[in-house]
């Protein structure tokens, strides 16, 4: 796969960026995807991830091998980020950024702020319905 890179798309009108409650919806955007698209986006993640959990969770017994995970998770973050970016059609000079809406994974997220019951407004809050924090109140 090649490395990637800090593409433009292509100058072909691409369709809107499909968005729920303000937030970038990337499960509808993921049914628009051609089955290559989503087997070097799904291939990429899982190298990136398994390369990451031999690198930080291996026992220690492997610590000189643990390069080879390494590797393998900033081989699967570069090829990940370069198919992302292609497939959402992103010109990275003109890129207005959608907060990707991770409610849809099964998180808690204030539909305003973009908190979460691991990462709270840097102030502190709390959650005053199942969208909205006490800060956005």
């Amino acid at each position: 796969m090649p490395r990637a890179s800090a593409r433009r798309a292509p100058d072909v009108a691409q369709p809107p960026l499909p968005m729920r409650d303000n937030m970038l919806d990337l499960g509808a955007f993921w049914t628009r995807l051609l089955p290559e698209q989503r087997k070097t986006i799904g291939v990429a993640a899982m190298t990136m991830v398994v390369g990451w959990l031999g690198a930080t969770r291996g026992p220690m017994s492997r610590r000189d091998k643990r390069w080879n995970f390494a590797a393998a998770e900033i081989a699967g973050r570069e090829i990940l980020a370069g198919a992302v970016i292609e497939a959402l059609g992103i010109d990275l000079d003109n890129f207005e950024a959608h907060r990707p809406h991770i409610g849809l994974l099964g998180i808690r997220v204030c539909h305003l702020c973009g908190c979460t019951d691991r990462v709270a407004c840097p102030e502190g809050c709390s959650w005053v319905d199942d969208k909205t924090c006490s800060r956005c109140v």
